[in-house]
């Protein structure tokens, strides 16, 4: 709810910004949206500019998995609450990396370009609006992966993972020992496999192994072979 609740205020802030067109490429950079919004823009295919087309989409699957998130977690269906958790959070968290990546690529056209050059409209938006793109992509894609993977038992206290049981129960010899533990387990006891088990602790300590059960028995002498 926490995250929801923040996420509330996040796209309340988006809606003043496009209601007002308040874009940056509009106040602080002449109209300019960088090379590739322009070759895209330039060839007339698009209803509306690829920045703005963009900016949209991503606002829309960020309300879309964020009401999934929530619809999941409501109906106590948390392996799809998780999922979409992580596509929520991919689809908003990229503004935060986005700034510290602008700011690296504007210290690059500072050194490349000199200050002259590179204070001007056309070198900011390329670096505001593909630091966009970069972070966008890198953040959505790593949502993505992390609500693709498999998920343990244990994350939601099922008991311990199977794979990774049977993987450490298998010795040098290639013998999955857990697996066959518990295939004999759901089994049953064998007939007649009471006869092979070794004697049980009593109260008083554990018990002396039968003569018949060691598998060193003592030599028989004339004497009591009499």
């Amino acid at each position: 709810r926490v995250m929801l609740c923040a996420a509330a205020a996040l796209i309340v802030g988006y809606y003043v910004i496009d209601s007002n067109n308040l874009y940056a490429d509009v106040h602080d950079m002449d109209g300019q949206g960088g090379g590739l919004a322009a070759w895209v823009d330039g060839m007339g295919l698009l209803p509306l500019p690829l920045n703005l087309i963009g900016v949209r989409m991503l606002a829309a699957f960020f309300v879309a998995s964020g009401a999934a998130s929530y619809h999941f977690a409501k109906h106590k269906d948390y392996v799809r609450h998780r999922t979409w958790a992580f596509r929520h959070v991919g689809a908003g968290l990229w503004v935060a990396a986005q700034r510290p990546v602008f700011a690296a690529i504007r210290l690059a056209q500072a050194g490349l370009l000199g200050t002259q050059v590179s204070t001007k409209s056309g070198p900011l938006a390329e670096a505001y609006f593909y630091a966009a793109y970069s972070t966008t992509l890198v953040y959505l894609a790593g949502a993505e992966w992390l609500a693709r993977r498999p998920l343990s038992a244990e994350s939601f206290g099922r008991g311990p993972d199977v794979s990774s049981s049977r993987q450490q129960g298998a010795d040098s010899t290639g013998c999955d020992c857990a697996a066959e533990a518990e295939r004999l387990r759901r089994k049953g006891p064998v007939p007649g496999e009471d006869r092979l088990q070794m004697p049980v602790d009593g109260p008083l300590g554990p018990a002396a192994p039968r003569k018949e059960d060691s598998p060193h028995r003592e030599p028989v002498t004339p004497a009591e072979s009499k």
